[in-house]
């Protein structure tokens, strides 16, 4: 399975693909008399962090979905897109439509005998509507919160590309939007307050607390939580192993993981080795080593490339280098073509 290009079109791509537009007037907060019963997001997926929204209570939602997270980046677009779908008579009349990225021209490699081999990458892009529209304010606060953490956002996708359930819970989240918007009234003022504090939130400004009702307070930082760096180590040398024209990265093979720490007790490099067939159908093994280094935390993307066979930075997720890999054939070509 391919995780980055998950996190990309679900995550990060949609806050560069926000459309440029003059913002609305901010909204005006809600009456005074919202009480826990105006909102319901009971028995969703992630009803504790969508009631948070709604209470102002931003000290009590989970890290993983701080404002630089991709988790609140895919909660935020796919609010946006389901409000649009099944509330377009209730946004204002500058409403803007939501627009996607789409390759417009690929680059691959070919081979001597003119066949493609390897994965492709995309050198060009455009942007085209979907068809669904938003409120021009908020369509405005995700795309800034995007440009403003366009980093940290594709920093978190590479941490979490080796947690499977990590990408489980990414993909609940338009089911539990769409839910969202069956049990609250499009014009009701719990959900007004909801995507308010949404806003707030993007902005890293406080938020707008339910009246009656105290924000907890601020607890100290939770100690950091290793995630399964072999399995991370594995679906990254896989991934990478698919632009390897004879090398095969041999499922399973991944040992000797060091994990080196910075003060804070986070990851700050890891190394491994692992077993790779350098002629594919022999039983032959070749012994390779892998090394991440890691930034606060998330894979860093400074890094280089070591050994055979070399491939782009578009090729390979960031944070990446390997080595130990033997020599290839005659190298192949690079071509582009328009996609389809």
């Amino acid at each position: 399975m391919r995780l980055m290009p998950i996190f990309f079109l679900l995550v990060v791509a949609p806050a560069a693909w926000a459309q440029q537009s003059r913002p609305a007037n901010a909204p005006e907060q809600g009456p005074p008399s919202l009480s826990r019963s105006s909102f319901s997001a009971r028995e969703l997926h992630n009803e504790r962090v969508l009631t948070d929204f709604f209470v102002g209570d931003f000290a009590d939602i989970p890290s993983s979905f701080d404002r630089e997270k991709v988790f609140f980046m895919a909660l935020f677009r796919q609010y946006l897109e389901a409000y649009g779908r099944q509330c377009d008579a209730f946004l204002p009349a500058n409403k803007v439509e939501l627009t996607r990225t789409v390759c417009a021209r690929e680059q691959y490699s070919v081979n001597r005998f003119g066949q493609r081999v390897g994965m492709s990458s995309c050198v060009e892009y455009r942007t085209e509507g979907i068809g669904v529209y938003a409120d021009p304010t908020l369509n405005a606060a995700i795309s800034k919160l995007g440009n403003d953490q366009q980093g940290s956002l594709l920093k978190d996708s590479v941490l979490k590309m080796g947690d499977q359930n990590a990408v489980n819970d990414l993909q609940q989240l338009p089911d539990d939007m769409n839910a969202l918007l069956r049990r609250n009234a499009c014009a009701s003022p719990g959900l007004k307050r909801f995507q308010e504090n949404l806003v707030l939130f993007s902005m890293g400004k406080p938020p707008i607390p339910l009246s009656g009702v105290a924000p907890a307070a601020t607890s100290p930082l939770a100690p950091f939580k290793d995630q399964n760096y072999m399995r991370l180590l594995e679906d990254l040398i896989a991934e990478q192993g698919k632009t390897w024209m004879l090398n095969r990265f041999v499922r399973g093979s991944t040992s000797d993981v060091v994990v080196s720490r910075d003060a804070a007790g986070r990851p700050s490099k890891i190394v491994a080795k692992y077993l790779f067939n350098p002629v594919p159908g022999r039983p032959d093994r070749s012994q390779g080593s892998v090394a991440v280094d890691f930034s606060d935390g998330a894979p860093s993307r400074s890094l280089l490339e070591w050994g055979l066979p070399t491939v782009g930075a578009g090729n390979r997720p960031a944070g990446w280098r390997a080595r130990g890999e033997s020599r290839e054939s005659a190298p192949a070509q690079s071509t582009e073509s328009a996609c389809s």
